[in-house]
């Protein structure tokens, strides 16, 4: 086992870096969970759409022919919270254009919003995959990082950490 004074400098720095991602990693998920966990609390809003766009969109590689095509219903709304107003716009995948002509004609939206932070909507409280997906980043950043300082300690010489 290595001391820290026996190891290369640029371990050591390799090493720090891979610690400050850990705990800004840490630090994202804690803070994630914690808007996410009250958000199952936020309040509901209903409100019609100021205005509803209907796009298709087109998905192709350059030079090849398109590969995939959808239409987006982009509703502009405009709600209030505590006498103030905001104004968002939002956007709704769908397969086709009698789909996103139905939504049109809809023209509601339902969403929550942060009453800290009105600004703040989500279509609904999301479940654990933001949590999840940080945790798998951790784990591919550690594997990834202590790969490079073993890799990095045998190469200048020193004892792999």
């Amino acid at each position: 086992m290595a001391t820290l004074s026996s190891l290369h400098p640029v371990v050591l720095i390799v090493a720090g870096a891979l610690l400050l991602v850990d705990v800004l990693l840490v630090v994202h998920a804690v803070r994630r969970g914690m808007t996410y966990a009250s958000a199952r609390e936020w309040p509901r809003l209903e409100v019609r759409a100021d205005s509803v766009d209907v796009q298709r969109v087109v998905h192709s590689r350059q030079g090849l022919p398109a590969s995939s095509q959808h239409h987006e219903a982009v509703y502009a709304f405009r709600y209030r919270v505590d006498g103030r107003e905001y104004s968002k716009q939002t956007v709704h995948s769908v397969a086709d254009r009698a789909e996103a002509e139905a939504l049109k004609e809809k023209q509601t939206l339902s969403f929550i919003y942060n009453p800290r932070n009105p600004e703040q909507t989500l279509d609904a409280p999301p479940g654990p995959a933001p949590f999840i997906l940080t945790i798998v980043g951790l784990l591919v950043v550690n594997s990834i990082g202590i790969g490079l300082l073993r890799n990095l300690a045998s190469f200048f010489g020193g004892d792999t950490p």
